[in-house]
């Protein structure tokens, strides 16, 4: 008898290799469910991970890749820190037009908003992704808006000798017109993207919504909770047409209505020249930006 192979037990060739820095690893890619938190998946994850690592032997230890929490957390920094920032920025600017307690009345509307558009997206069924907050941050700086036009309304009112209360309930009624047409002039601004179709059009559907309830949230602080607080700690302020503050602007108004047709004339060459200038000058359009 001849032998002609030996045949022993072993394992089945291996079909992918993992390797990471050089040395033979294990791979394992952990996906969330949809609508669950990915920060909370994270952290269990770890957990798991950090009970297991107790078990293996000595000298295997775990590494993370594709961490997409940390840009999670990223964002939400970044989204506290804009918040914080356009709070402070709001009641500088509007200081120099109106009171102190007006300006906070203002600024108010920006978490305010948030709050409110947060927990309708939740009630909504939307979770809080990269693209929700990234709408956040470009909703901070027309948030103000409607409650500028109702504080303001009010303590003029204030300013002439009505009371508070009735000045912002007079305010929330006048200007309920002004601030519903503005709100719906952005609102419809950003309503197109809805229907962007494909799976770009999935992706970037949160981005109106996200934007349509937070433009609707401070639309609603400012016709129904701005007036409730103003009622209750605004102050009437002390100066109001005694100081020249707009007096150049003024000035500059005068002489345009003094000379229409000039304006309009300027207007229109203006345009112009910015149409030919762009189409001679310009760098052209792309889709995405070269980098």
């Amino acid at each position: 008898a001849k032998d002609v192979a030996t045949i022993r037990s072993t394992f089945k060739d291996a079909e992918t290799v993992t390797r990471l820095d050089g040395k033979p690893a294990i791979a394992i890619e952990v996906k969330k469910r949809i609508g669950a938190n990915l920060i909370d998946t994270l952290n269990h994850v770890r957990e798991v991970s950090d009970s297991f690592i107790k078990t293996m032997p000595e000298g295997m230890h775990v590494t993370y890749t594709q961490d997409k929490s940390v840009f999670v957390n990223q964002l939400l920094g970044d989204l506290q820190n804009h918040v914080m920032i356009a709070v402070i920025l709001v009641f500088i600017v509007i200081l120099y037009a109106l009171s102190g307690r007006a300006s906070l009345l203002i600024g108010l509307a920006i978490p305010s908003s948030f709050l409110i558009g947060i927990l309708l997206l939740a009630m909504m069924g939307y979770t809080i992704n990269m693209i929700v907050l990234f709408s956040l941050i470009l909703a901070v700086g027309m948030l103000v808006d409607d409650a500028i036009i109702v504080t303001e309304f009010a303590e003029r009112r204030m300013s002439e000798g009505m009371p508070k209360a009735d000045a912002f309930a007079l305010a929330a009624r006048r200007m309920a017109g002004p601030v519903i047409a503005a709100t719906m002039t952005r609102i419809a601004a950003f309503s197109p993207l809805l229907f962007w179709p494909g799976i770009i059009g999935d992706f970037m559907k949160y981005m109106p919504i996200t934007l349509i309830v937070t433009l609707s949230a401070s639309m609603l602080y400012a016709l129904v909770f701005a007036p409730t607080l103003g009622a209750i700690f605004a102050k009437a302020p002390k100066h109001h047409e005694d100081e020249n503050r707009d007096g150049w602007y003024m000035a500059l108004v005068k002489q345009a209505v003094r000379f229409p047709i000039t304006v309009i004339l300027l207007t229109v060459g203006l345009l112009v020249g910015v149409g030919f200038a762009y189409s001679k000058y310009g760098a052209g359009v792309e889709f995405f930006p070269s980098v």
